[in-house]
């Protein structure tokens, strides 16, 4: 009611200038005009800025949680994001308790603000604890690989100017960091980065903060072994083509430990046959080993969960949240959906 009294209020005020006030003072038409005229693009350009970084903050908002709850919960990107706009030529970062604020300076080509509040998110939001313990060239091909990610559904322009604006600077920068962004595509596209690349390192900056552990180069070296690991379980077919056998699916390193159970057989599938996979987890997770991660694709993915429900009995092993589902990418093209459990092992 109080809303339909005042619309009628400011309505008639309205009325009352233009068909009265304006006619009884024609001296400050032209005034008026002027300004209303020079008013219209200020008024057309903030909405098209609200709108603008409305489309920002919840697409990249939906991205952190994604990437956050394919890692298990564990706070990959633990700060949300805030859009605002600047008068200034440079671009601004406010990083408060909870949120990052980008101030962005307007321009009229959308990619450019995107890509620009993304990167400016991801160098101040992406695993701040995990980054003390990664060399630094491996932490920026790791944080360029989730803005590739999280570019992907976008089309190819805002990839150019990622590219153009940020990654060619960083390989000047950080020299190793194409190599490493070789095998982090390849993680990705199989669906391992987020759902055990990256959670891995949460867990363990955890427990090596607890033990306080230095970030030593023994431990660096044990990353990049670690990379090399999953990278040959994603690349799985080309390592078995050249190398004659299948990649380890143990790790058995001084400072992580851990296996993949990948649930592959398609004999046992068919059966829908879970029994000898949960033995094999039940054998690996009584070794010494930490984490111990249990994964399905496709078809195998309700036979991985069957594995998963019954270990989640044993009084040994611990399961880290919920699954992370995520999505791989064959060689045709073809998206393929994947689950994968992580377990950790009772002390």
């Amino acid at each position: 009611m109080f809303k339909w009294i005042m619309g009628g209020i400011i309505g008639s005020l309205i009325s009352w200038f233009f068909s009265k006030w304006l006619p009884d003072h024609p001296e400050y038409g032209q005034k008026f005009l002027y300004y209303f005229i020079r008013l219209i693009p200020f008024i057309l350009s903030w909405k098209k800025r609200r709108i603008i970084a409305t489309e920002i903050h919840a697409y990249i908002t939906e991205g952190i949680k994604d990437i956050n709850k394919k890692s298990y919960g564990y706070k990959i990107l633990p700060k949300g994001i805030k859009i605002e706009w600047t008068h200034k030529k440079e671009k601004e970062v406010i990083i408060e308790e909870n949120e990052i604020v980008i101030r962005l300076g307007y321009r009229a080509n959308p990619c450019e603000n995107f890509v620009d509040a993304l990167l400016l998110y991801l160098s101040n939001s992406f695993m701040p604890k995990e980054r003390i313990y990664l060399d630094s060239s491996l932490y920026e091909a790791c944080k360029c690989q989730i803005a590739i990610s999280m570019l992907r559904e976008r089309n190819s322009e805002y990839y150019r100017v990622f590219i153009d604006k940020y990654y060619k600077s960083a390989l000047d920068k950080y020299k190793e960091i194409l190599a490493y962004s070789r095998k982090l595509e390849s993680i990705e596209h199989s669906g391992l980065l987020t759902s055990v690349f990256l959670p891995t390192f949460s867990f363990y900056t955890e427990k090596w903060i607890f033990q306080r552990k230095s970030p030593s180069s023994e431990i660096q070296r044990d990353i990049n072994d670690f990379l090399d690991f999953v990278f040959n379980i994603a690349t799985s077919r080309e390592y078995e083509k050249e190398t004659g056998e299948k990649p380890p699916i143990d790790y058995p390193g001084k400072n992580l430990r851990l296996s993949i159970i990948p649930v592959a057989r398609k004999e046992l599938a068919e059966k829908f046959e879970y029994k000898p996979h949960l033995e094999k987890a039940k054998h690996k997770m009584s070794q010494d080993i930490d984490l111990l991660f249990v994964m399905g694709r496709g078809k195998n993915m309700g036979l991985a969960e069957a594995v998963c429900l019954k270990l989640k009995k044993e009084l040994f092993c611990e399961q880290i949240n919920g699954a992370s589902r995520f999505n791989l990418f064959a060689a045709n093209g073809k998206k393929i959906e994947g689950i994968c459990y992580i377990f950790k092992r009772k002390l």
